[in-house]
């Protein structure tokens, strides 16, 4: 039972706490708030009476209700016999209802609720009035034109009710009717219709309507032709963008063409502009477009220089290449393309017969050339150097060698500096470096070179010095790395994100930390974090922060079946004088007084008693 008393003999529960209390004592007017229904009881001296709550029916007198939210409300009428109940719709929206400021009592007024409005304006335009009768428009009002409906139903007007002018073609003759003498010249009145006299010559009448018959107006209805003087109509304006005439009704326009350049023809009325067999362009000729052909035996240009690629320079680099694409047909062969110019892979002038034209990048066969002498800034002996640019680089090269000889495939080159086929001055073997043979390379640069699997780098006798041995598909490797003045080189795994290096003797040997000076060896961790759990026959040793003034060497190994942590640094320590733990320093065991000094690191230091026997030794 939870049960708070309050002041005032004011008692707060659920209503399993109001039921099972002792009401033996209680005071009659005491009241409990049960907090589970919400609901206010008071102690009336033999019972609990509900006295308000959510559920409980109750009158609120000089209550104000601040932001109400009413579900079906009901009013009592005057002798609460009978309730008003208000019922509502489901909005989409809330909605506000506003009242008017009233100056004296008022009554709303309801759809079946028979009542005068006054001082009410109702708008037709957005009302429907119904079944309004004579009787309903008072004598003063008056009904406006644009607010009175067509009169559909025949015989509602008479016509001594309509107002006409004497000069009206309509007058009232028991109804409306139109005069006689609104017939004119031309017309005919009877039975009230209308009729349009013709002379059934050029002029019918067709289904109640005129026209000019299939016939026409004959020449002779008009008395000869129309002259131009009695044509009206606008000019049509003609002009260059810069200078108009106008051309009247019945004028002429001529089209007239430019010598050598174009050609005007008519026939049947249509107008054709053409060019001569032979054009002369004075001037500029400037042609946009994707292709431009020109299809002539004989193309003569006074221009000295083609320029291709465009006629601005460019802005980025592209793959295209820069030159000249024919077409050729060989007896035998069949119909192919050809390209001489500027190669843009290879960034030299080149030529291709049997070529492939792909985006402007072309390839193929590389074109033979014929030239008379040749003048180079380099040359290079290569497999594609003819024989004489070949034999020019080799004299060249070897003109310091008075007794040598050189042999090329397939090629001799025979003189006095050429004996059998070798090369007996060792000056040129000294700078040449062959395939087999061992050799020893000076001031050379090996750009990623491979080892064999279990290839190795030997030292100066020739002995293994470090063996590499690899595995497939290797994602993994060493980084040796050399450092510049008072940083120290270093070692270490590279490649996937996440790995670690092995380091490990052979058999039953070990790792040996050494050092040259006397400072002795050393293994420096530099980073205080602690390491995922090993395997449960592993150990992994670390630097682990104890608190901001405190480091500590910790192993993480198998304990009682579990990885734990276990810190191998000296032991923890409070000091009693300052509180600092920052731990002790290693105790000395002082058996002769019987005391374990401990020095803390804190600077403060304690002797603790021991009792203690001797096991072994002398006494």
């Amino acid at each position: 039972m939870a049960i708070t008393y309050l002041a005032g003999n004011n008692v707060a529960g659920t209503a399993s706490d109001r039921a099972s209390l002792t009401t033996t004592y209680l005071l009659t007017g005491t009241t409990f708030l049960e907090t589970d229904t919400d609901d206010l009881y008071m102690w009336d001296g033999d019972s609990w009476n509900v006295i308000a709550g959510d559920a409980i029916a109750q009158t609120l007198v000089n209550k104000t209700l601040t932001s109400p939210v009413l579900i079906t409300p009901q009013i009592n009428d005057s002798n609460a016999s009978h309730q008003y109940i208000f019922g509502v719709a489901n909005l989409t929206a809330d909605r506000t209802v506003s009242l008017p400021l009233l100056t004296g009592n008022d009554t709303f007024t309801f759809n079946d609720f028979a009542g005068t409005l006054t001082n009410k304006t109702i708008d037709s335009d957005s009302n429907t009035i119904t079944n309004i009768v004579n009787a309903d428009v008072k004598a003063a009002a008056g009904i406006v034109d644009t607010k009175l409906a067509t009169i559909a139903t025949g015989n509602k007007v008479s016509g001594s009710a309509v107002q006409l002018s004497g000069t009206s073609a309509i007058e009232d003759s028991s109804g409306l009717r139109i005069k006689d003498a609104t017939a004119g010249a031309g017309l005919a009145i009877s039975s009230q219709v209308l009729s349009v006299g013709v002379d059934d010559s050029s002029i019918e009448i067709n289904s109640d309507a005129i026209r000019v018959k299939a016939t026409g107006v004959t020449n002779a209805m008009l008395a000869g032709s129309i002259v131009n003087g009695k044509l009206s109509g606008p000019a049509i304006a003609v002009t260059d963008g810069s200078t108009a005439s106008n051309i009247a009704p019945g004028g002429t326009l001529t089209f007239a063409a430019t010598a050598n350049e174009t050609t005007v023809a008519q026939s049947g009325g249509t107008v054709t502009i053409g060019l001569p067999n032979n054009v002369a362009i004075a001037g500029t000729l400037t042609v946009n477009g994707s292709t431009t052909l020109i299809n002539s035996t004989t193309v003569t240009i006074d221009d000295p220089i083609f320029t291709l690629g465009g006629d601005t320079a460019p802005g980025s680099a592209d793959t295209k290449d820069r030159g000249v694409e024919f077409r050729y047909f060989l007896t035998g062969d069949q119909a192919r393309v050809g390209f001489f110019g500027f190669d843009n892979s290879a960034q030299a002038f080149t030529g291709f017969t049997a070529a492939t034209n792909s985006s402007e990048v072309f390839s193929g066969t590389v074109i033979n050339a014929v030239f008379g002498n040749i003048t180079a800034a380099t040359q290079s002996a290569n497999n594609n150097s003819t024989y004489a640019a070949t034999t020019a680089y080799v004299q060249t090269e070897l003109a310091d060698y008075a007794s040598d000889s050189v042999t090329f495939t397939n090629k001799s080159i025979s003189g006095a500096q050429i004996d059998s086929g070798t090369v007996a001055d060792a000056r040129i073997a000294a700078t040449l470096s062959r395939i087999t043979g061992t050799e020893t390379l000076t001031n050379k640069t090996l750009t990623a070179p491979k080892f064999a699997d279990g290839g190795f780098i030997a030292d100066a006798a020739g002995l293994q010095l470090v063996i590499f041995d690899s595995v497939s598909s290797a994602v993994n490797e060493v980084t040796v790395a050399n450092a510049a003045t008072g940083d120290a080189p270093s070692i270490k795994a590279s490649g996937e994100t996440n790995i670690g290096l092995n380091i490990s003797g052979k058999g039953t040997g070990g790792v040996t930390l050494t050092n040259a000076t006397a400072n002795g060896a050393y293994l420096e961790f530099d980073t205080k974090a602690a390491p995922a759990n090993p395997a449960t026959e592993a150990a992994r040793m670390y630097l682990k922060q104890v608190d901001a003034n405190n480091n500590a060497m910790a192993v993480k190994l198998q304990k009682g079946g579990v990885i734990v942590e276990v810190e191998i640094t000296s032991p923890r320590a409070v000091c009693a004088e300052c509180g600092g733990k920052d731990g002790a320093k290693d105790p000395l065991y002082d058996f002769e007084r019987g005391v374990m000094v401990l020095d803390l690191w804190c600077g403060h230091s304690f002797e603790v008693p021991m009792q203690w026997s001797q096991i072994n030794g002398n006494n």
